[in-house]
């Protein structure tokens, strides 16, 4: 599999963060989703959703709240785009 560039990476990232702070209500704002619908409304495949979503916490951009089912099973995360990402988003391309 070849290796993708460093600016296909970073749009997949935008992408991403445009889409969870396109779906975030609330207060304070958040979305809560799964992998796969967080991946299909941003157009990527699963596999690159959780890559950006991990590159987004790292970054400060996303902050994640993993959430559990009484069982003891995981529920879909809530997402909250930070100030940090917001700002990002605002900023020309």
């Amino acid at each position: 599999m070849a290796k993708r560039r460093a600016e296909d990476v970073r749009a997949d990232d935008d992408a991403l963060l445009a889409h969870l702070a396109a779906r975030s209500r609330g207060r304070p704002p958040r979305a809560c989703a799964s992998i796969a619908a967080l991946a299909a409304g941003a157009g990527l495949s699963k596999c690159q959703a959780r890559r950006a979503l991990s590159a987004l916490e790292a970054e400060g951009l996303l902050a994640v709240e993993r959430r559990f089912r009484p069982d003891g099973g995981q529920a879909e995360n809530a997402y909250r785009v930070t100030p940090a990402g917001r700002a990002r988003l605002a900023r020309p391309a």
